[in-house]
C-alpha cells in the first residue's frame, strides 16, 4: 500500500470510530475507546491475513497448473514424433507457444 492509501484508510478508520462513538453515545450505550479500537485493528488483521492466504493458494495453483501443462507437453511431444497427426500438432503448438513450457 502506498502511504497515501494508508493515511486514507486510517481516516476512514477514525470517522467510523468517531460515528460508532456517537452512535453509542446516542443511545446511552458508551464503550471504551480502546475496545472499538481494538475491533478495528482486529479487523484489518484478519482482512491481511485473508489475502496473504489467497495469495498463497494462487500461487501454489499456478505451479500446480504450470506442472500439469509442462506433462501435457512432453506427452504431446513424445505422441508427435511420427508427425502424421496435423490437428494435434496444431494444438501442441497453441499450448506451447514461443516454446514457454518447454523442459528446462
Amino acid at each position: 500500500s502506498t502511504p497515501t492509501a494508508m493515511g486514507e484508510r486510517e481516516e476512514r478508520l477514525e470517522r467510523l470510530h468517531e460515528e460508532q462513538v456517537e452512535l453509542e453515545s446516542f443511545s446511552g450505550h458508551r464503550s471504551s475507546t480502546s475496545s472499538s479500537m481494538s475491533i478495528s485493528s482486529r479487523t484489518t488483521r484478519s482482512a491481511h491475513e485473508m489475502e496473504a492466504m489467497a495469495l498463497r493458494q494462487l500461487r501454489e495453483i499456478r505451479g500446480t497448473f504450470d506442472q500439469c501443462v509442462r506433462f501435457l507437453v512432453h506427452i504431446l511431444s513424445l505422441i508427435l514424433d511420427d508427425r502424421r497427426n496435423i490437428h494435434l500438432a496444431d494444438v501442441l503448438t497453441r499450448i506451447n507457444f514461443n516454446h514457454f513450457y518447454d523442459p528446462r
